[in-house]
């Protein structure tokens, strides 16, 4: 039997999830798991927080809406507080966990996360999914990137280069790891300051994947993006 976990990070979402696609079509068992590693935040080197209370709050309710979309598909989100790097390996060797697959991030911190866990022993593979079109199907090296988007869409679009079409959210998970010691979601009790110009406080503002799509949905259906050129300014 193998057993998967997979390491939600920035992708808090089960639709258009290539990475964990990745992990289903490896996966006997699968131990879906997200981080939370808070130890800098009241030490920043900046003279405020890395994580407001309203960031704070909107990754609560997104680990929330992910956590119930796993439900009504036979799994369920472990969330586990500390640095990747500390937590992730005594958790995997636990549970017998062979190989772990996550997003990949071209970001400092977060690679270096990937490095001190393969350095750890871990077998894990990252897939790049944060951009609409793959790196590598791009007509150019990303060190010849064009300076501005206008030169990049000429440049993507003589090259017929197309976004893949969206992936599906999966039915029905595998089966998490036997005798997982379930931790309680985050929660996040936060008064609505009123100089936000994002109203996060409302329902119309909740985080999460349905919330995002209905958001989207809404956009679409107001007919915004086809004026969106001459009112972006």
């Amino acid at each position: 039997m193998s057993a998967v976990a997979y390491w939600f990070r920035h992708d808090l979402r089960l639709g258009d999830n290539p990475a964990l696609c990745q992990a289903l079509a490896q996966a006997d068992t699968l131990l879906p798991v997200v981080c939370l590693d808070d130890s800098w935040q009241p030490h920043s080197p900046w003279p405020f927080a890395r994580l407001s209370p309203a960031r704070q709050r909107v990754r609560a309710d997104a680990i929330a809406a992910l956590d119930a979309a796993l439900q009504a598909r036979g799994s369920r989100l472990l969330v586990l507080h500390g640095a990747p790097q500390q937590v992730l390996p005594p958790l995997l060797a636990r549970h017998g966990v062979q190989r772990i697959v996550a997003e990949d991030i071209a970001a400092p911190e977060e690679q270096a996360q990937v490095a001190a866990l393969r350095q750890a022993g871990l077998t894990l593979s990252t897939v790049w999914q944060s951009t609409l079109l793959d790196p590598a199907n791009l007509p150019f090296a990303p060190a010849a990137l064009p300076a501005s988007f206008t030169a990049f869409r000429q440049r993507v679009e003589a090259a017929g280069v197309r976004p893949p079409a969206p992936l599906a959210a999966p039915d029905q998970l595998p089966p998490p790891p036997a005798a997982v010691d379930w931790q309680p979601l985050p929660v996040i009790d936060t008064q609505p300051d009123p100089r936000s110009s994002l109203p996060w406080h409302l329902p119309a503002a909740h985080a999460g994947e349905a919330a995002g799509q209905a958001h989207l949905q809404q956009y679409l259906a107001r007919d915004l993006p086809r004026t969106y050129k001459a009112t972006r300014n």
